[in-house]
């Protein structure tokens, strides 16, 4: 009962009672299956367990668990979120010896599913040159698949893009009936696009499966992917992390994804960084298509700052004003600008008397915020927040928390206003 250490006990029974055959697969589990792991972290937020797994049947630590959800459609069904990496190998006699005991204890119908498939069937040259090994985690793999009708979020992490099974590719992702009806999310993260998996293969899985959010973190020239005319009408969020889009990619993200609703763009780190990035004015002018429909917008390049450029440099953001419906913006002070008109003789009461004059920053905004989080600060700014609070019920009458990385003395003035200051 190792694996379900941190489960309460109803979610335990849930599992087990939903196996078939409780006096085989019940005992399997409760065994402590190495490749299965239940997270706590979400199980109260969903209905049904979050499972975050390896399928691969050349390993102990995971086969058991794939060829139980091959014969088990009740087990199945419980399953809302997997993760997947692949690893062929047999690392030993023992693995092997334990593969096949699993293999013999499937219903026939289940061994009639994972036998290799004709070749007929096998288009690619790859799949007919594949080991024994790499042609039963194919079948496999589409066996599972086929099984997971409430899988709602895949998680690719492929570090050996190579390795992703060729039936996998052929029968999962590009078939014109999708095989997952319910996908509604995935996550690729270290992708590699130099493997045989190829990220047009994962845009052909998005037309199909009509999915709702795509992440893409640490994936190199994913945005080069966007330059093809990719109906992804059905994405309505986008979170890319940790890469350097250029200007065009932003302009046919927007193309390809003419409905999308929430964008979160993080620049990759210094080691990594390329100076062909758009910058905050570049994203946000290609964005203005989606001043109908975006309501979050978060764009983090403090990376830019670390590899040499000032922040005077920085081209500050295209006005937001005609974005309506953004009720999120998270945004680097650089990426913003506002100046100080006061000549060298103003004094304080000609300060307050044009303290509700709205700045070039203050005029960049949308009236419709409900939360800016303000990242990279300055003392520079101080000026501009307390001139923010003071016209906030006249200007920004929807706004209801204002987050800043560093402590700038404005809690009081804020919560006077009836707006949450948070310094995170």
């Amino acid at each position: 009962m190792a694996i379900f250490a941190d489960l309460p006990n109803e979610i335990v029974d849930a599992i087990c009672a939903n196996l078939r055959d409780g006096s085989v697969y019940d005992a399997k589990l409760k065994a402590g299956l190495h490749g299965l792991c239940l997270s706590s972290r979400r199980y109260h937020e969903i209905a049904l367990p979050h499972l975050y797994c390896n399928i691969s049947v050349s390993s102990i630590k995971a086969g058991p668990f794939a060829l139980t959800i091959c014969d088990n459609q009740n087990l199945a069904d419980l399953i809302h979120t997997i993760h997947l990496e692949y690893d062929y190998e047999v690392q030993d006699e023992a693995d092997q010896k334990a593969r096949d005991q699993f293999v013999e204890q499937l219903s026939p119908r289940t061994k009639l599913a994972l036998s290799p498939a004709d070749e007929e069937e096998d288009a690619s040259e790859d799949a007919s040159n594949a080991t024994e090994d790499e042609a039963f985690n194919d079948q496999l793999v589409c066996t599972v698949f086929s099984k997971l009708r409430n899988l709602e979020k895949l998680d690719m992490c492929v570090y050996f893009g190579e390795h992703m099974p060729i039936r996998f590719k052929t029968h999962v992702l590009s078939q014109q009936k999708p095989v997952l009806p319910n996908l509604k999310e995935v996550l690729l993260s270290h992708w590699d696009t130099e493997g045989g998996f190829s990220m047009e293969e994962v845009f052909q899985m998005l037309e199909v499966t009509k999915v709702r959010k795509l992440n893409a973190h640490m994936c190199a020239d994913f945005g080069d992917d966007f330059t093809k005319p990719w109906n992804l009408s059905s994405v309505r969020e986008i979170d890319i992390r940790y890469s350097c889009l250029e200007e065009n990619s932003f302009q046919c993200l927007v193309r390809c994804c003419p409905k999308l609703e929430e964008l979160v763009y993080v620049s990759a780190d210094a080691s990594q960084y390329t100076n062909g990035e758009a910058s905050t004015y570049q994203i946000s002018h290609a964005l203005r298509p989606l001043t109908g429909s975006l309501s979050s917008l978060e764009i983090d390049q403090r990376e830019r700052c670390r590899v040499g450029l000032r922040r005077d440099e920085m081209e500050p953001t295209d006005s937001l004003k005609s974005f309506t419906k953004l009720r999120h913006l998270a945004i680097c002070q650089f990426s913003l600008t506002w100046e100080d008109t006061r000549g060298a003789d103003d004094d304080d009461e000609e300060l307050e008397d044009d303290s509700k004059a709205l700045s070039p920053f203050l005029q960049k905004l949308p009236s419709s915020l409900e939360t800016l989080h303000i990242m990279d600060v300055t003392e520079a700014i101080t000026m501009e927040l307390t001139k923010l609070a003071k016209v906030a019920a006249e200007e920004f009458p929807n706004l209801k928390e204002v987050m800043v990385d560093k402590e700038l003395g404005l809690k009081d003035l804020f919560q006077a206003k009836s707006i949450k200051f948070v310094v995170r």
